[in-house]
């Protein structure tokens, strides 16, 4: 049994990474997000670590995690009333379990990400629908919008890549 112990910040910024990453790489892709850096920090999901550090999660966000943003809606109304550093943003996730506090946030003047099933439609509930698959650099965002994400299929409790099945994913069929 090898004995556990602290790491050490050489061990930390291994987790790290500046490129190498589709999610994130896409960014470079457009010229004018080249001069923004982007580091990424690879944490395990909760149903991998077994620790959830998003008190907010539903089974279907929990399911798709990739994304950084926020499901706490107390904290985004604190930022939409500009109790935040003015370096910070954020953006409202929407998932299966917090339709009405979208709403709230969207009509407050805040961005709220939503992921969809086939393709991004251009309003959603009334908002102007912009495509957040472009890039990850949120702050960049206009306010006031929708960002549609379209749906990646995730790993199913078979290990078999699958569609979304908690109402995470919106289906405008």
């Amino acid at each position: 049994m090898i004995p556990k112990k602290q790491p050490t910040y050489q061990d930390l910024t291994k987790l790290m990474f500046t490129n190498g990453n589709p999610k994130t790489d896409k960014n470079l892709k457009i010229e004018s997000l080249k001069k923004y850096w982007i580091k990424r920090l690879n944490l395990a999901p909760a149903s991998i670590s077994g620790f959830n550090t998003c008190a907010s999660a539903s089974k279907g966000c929990r399911e798709a995690c990739l994304y950084d943003y926020t499901k706490h809606f107390k904290r985004m109304i604190k930022y939409l009333k500009g109790s935040m550093p003015s370096n910070y943003h954020l953006t409202f996730s929407r998932n299966e379990a917090n339709d009405f506090q979208t709403t709230q946030v969207l009509k407050a003047g805040g961005n709220v990400a939503v992921v969809f099933r086939k393709e991004l439609p251009a309003t959603y509930k009334g908002f102007k629908v912009i495509d957040g698959d472009l890039h990850d650099l949120r702050f960049l965002d206009d306010k006031n919008v929708v960002v549609g994400l379209k749906e990646k299929l995730t790993l199913n409790s078979k290990g078999k890549l699958d569609r979304d099945n908690s109402g995470f994913v919106v289906d405008l069929k």
